[in-house]
C-alpha cells in the first residue's frame, strides 16, 4: 500500500473533481489517500508530515505550476524524503516540467489507471519511471513513456471521492457541486489544449465519451446525500454536444434531481428541443463562448466555426425559454487592437446577457495559437513562465496599447451592462493600471454571481474551517 497525499490550494469556489477522480481509483486499488488544502489548513506541514506519505501529488494549470513547484520544493526541504508526482493540464501538455528542482515524475492524460500503477510501483519498491503516461526522472535521464489509451467505458470510472475534500468545510459547504457528464471535446479552436489532447490519444482510442444517464443519475444521488447542494454544475466543455442524450437526459433529471443546474455549451449547438429540454430540466445558467466580435479572427483564426447570426438564433431561442445566460469573451490576442476590443464589447452588450466574463488570453503551451504567437513575436522566449497565475490578471504578450486593453477586461463587463457609457469606458481604460479596477471588477461579478446568476449562495464568501 501507498500514501498518497493531494497537496492543493482552494480555488474559485470550485471542487478539484481531477483529484476526487484519482483518489477513488486510488482507494478501489488498496491505497491509502490524504488532501491537504495549504490555502486553508495553516499547520499543511504537520498535517502531511503527520500522514507520512510515500507520494505527494499536484495538480496544476499552466500559471499556477509555479506556486506548486516553490511549494513542493518547501516541503522537500521540511519533510522525510518522498516522490513528487504532478499532474493535471500543464504537466500534461508540457511534460518538460519533469526537469523542474524538486520534481519527480509527471503525469499526462487520464490519470486513473497511471495513478494506480503509480502508487503500485512505489509500495512494492518497482520501478515507477516505466509506466505508461508518466516521464520521470531516473538516474540522470528522463524517461518518457507513451500514453496508454483512453478509458473507453467511462461509467466504469469511480464517482470522485467527496469524502476526500468534505473534511473542510469550506469545500463540504459549497452551495455549488460539480459534475462531469463527459470526456472528450471535438472542437478545434486553437487557443484551447483539447485540440493537442486528442492529437496525443490518436489511435489510443475514443476521445469523446459520454457517460450513461444512469450512471449520472446515481453520482447525483451521492452528491444530495453527501453535501446538500443548490444547484449543480455540469462542467464538460459543450454539455449539449450530444442532442440525443440531452433531450433523454431532460426529464429524468427533472424526476430524479431537479435541483437548478448550470452548464456550458456552444451556442450554435443550441436547438429548439435542446433548449426546451434544458428548460425541462431546471436550467439555471447557459455559459457560452463569444471570444471575439471580429469574425475573420474568430474563425479563421480562432476556428470557432461560428457566426454572428448563429449565436443570435441560440441566444433568442435561451430567452425564448427563459434561461439565463453567460458570455465568455477574450481580449488580448493577438494582432487585436483596443478597437477590436471595444467591438467585441459591444456585440455582448447585444445579446444583453446576465453576466459578460472576459479573460486576458493566454499563450498555453503547445496550443496552436500559443505557437502562433511565438512565430509571429509576441513574446520573448518561453512564455510558460511568463503566464500570470491567473488567466485574468495580465498578458505575457507585446500589445499596441496593452494598458488600455488590460484595463477594459477589468471593466468589461460593466461596459457590456452599460454600453451607451462607451465614452466614459474609453477614458477610464487609459488610466494607469491599478487595484481600483480590480476591486471594481471582482464586486461586480460577486455581486451577480450571488444575487443575479444565484451561482453561489452569501454563505460560500464566508465559510471558514
Amino acid at each position: 500500500m501507498s500514501r498518497v497525499v493531494f497537496v492543493y490550494k482552494f480555488f474559485n469556489y470550485m471542487e478539484p473533481l481531477g483529484i476526487m477522480y484519482l483518489s477513488s481509483a486510488l482507494k478501489n486499488a488498496g491505497h491509502e489517500t490524504r488532501f491537504v488544502d495549504v490555502g486553508i489548513d495553516e499547520n499543511y506541514i504537520e498535517e502531511i508530515r503527520r500522514f507520512r506519505p510515500d507520494v505527494v501529488a499536484f495538480s496544476t494549470t499552466t500559471g499556477f505550476h509555479r506556486f506548486y513547484a516553490d511549494l513542493n520544493r518547501e516541503l522537500k526541504n521540511a519533510l522525510p524524503p518522498y516522490v513528487a508526482l504532478f499532474g493535471g493540464p500543464h504537466p500534461t501538455y508540457y511534460p518538460e516540467f519533469v526537469e523542474e528542482d524538486g520534481v519527480d515524475a509527471v503525469c499526462q492524460g487520464e490519470g486513473e489507471g497511471a495513478m494506480v500503477d503509480f502508487a503500485n510501483a512505489v509500495a512494492s519498491g518497482g520501478d515507477w519511471a516505466r509506466i505508461p503516461n508518466i516521464w520521470a526522472k531516473r538516474g540522470g535521464e528522463i524517461v518518457k513513456n507513451e500514453m496508454r489509451p483512453t478509458i473507453e467505458d467511462i461509467d466504469s470510472i469511480a464517482f470522485p471521492d467527496r469524502e476526500l475534500v468534505y473534511r473542510y468545510k469550506s469545500y463540504r459547504k459549497l452551495s455549488t457541486k460539480y459534475v462531469l457528464t463527459a470526456r472528450g471535446c471535438p472542437f478545434k479552436c486553437t487557443y484551447c489544449f483539447n485540440h493537442a489532447l486528442e492529437k496525443m490519444y490518436e489511435g489510443k482510442g475514443s476521445f469523446i465519451r459520454h457517460r450513461s444517464i444512469a450512471n449520472v443519475i446515481a453520482e447525483l444521488k451521492e452528491v444530495e446525500r453527501l453535501g446538500n447542494p443548490d444547484r449543480i454544475f455540469f462542467v464538460d466543455d459543450v454539455f449539449t454536444l450530444n442532442k440525443k442524450w440531452v433531450r433523454e437526459f431532460a426529464p429524468v433529471y427533472k424526476r430524479e434531481c431537479g435541483l437548478p443546474f448550470m452548464c456550458c455549451t456552444r451556442i450554435n449547438l443550441v436547438d429548439e428541443p435542446v433548449a426546451r429540454a434544458l428548460r425541462e430540466a431546471n436550467a439555471l445558467t447557459v455559459v457560452f463562448a463569444v471570444e471575439t466580435a471580429d469574425e475573420a479572427l474568430r474563425n479563421g483564426v480562432l476556428k470557432r466555426e461560428m457566426t454572428d447570426d448563429e449565436m443570435f438564433e441560440g441566444v433568442e431561442l435561451l430567452r425564448k425559454y427563459g434561461i439565463k445566460f453567460y458570455t465568455q469573451s477574450m481580449v488580448g490576442l493577438p494582432g487585436e487592437t483596443i478597437e477590436d476590443a471595444f467591438r467585441t464589447m459591444r456585440l455582448n452588450a447585444r445579446f444583453k446577457p446576465a453576466y459578460a466574463w472576459s479573460s486576458m488570453f493566454q499563450p498555453y503551451p503547445r496550443t496552436e495559437l500559443g505557437q502562433y504567437a511565438a512565430e509571429q513575436g509576441y513574446f520573448e522566449g518561453d512564455a510558460t513562465n511568463q503566464i500570470p497565475l491567473y488567466y485574468y490578471e495580465g498578458s505575457p504578450l507585446r500589445l499596441e496599447r496593452k494598458n488600455e486593453i488590460e484595463n477594459l477586461q477589468k471593466l468589461f463587463a460593466l461596459a457590456v451592462r452599460f454600453p451607451r457609457l462607451e465614452p466614459m469606458w474609453r477614458l477610464l481604460v487609459k488610466a494607469p493600471k491599478n487595484r481600483v479596477y480590480d476591486v471594481v471588477w471582482q464586486t461586480y461579478r460577486g455581486f451577480i454571481y450571488l444575487f443575479k446568476l444565484k451561482w453561489m449562495s452569501p454563505r460560500d464568501a464566508f465559510l471558514r474551517n
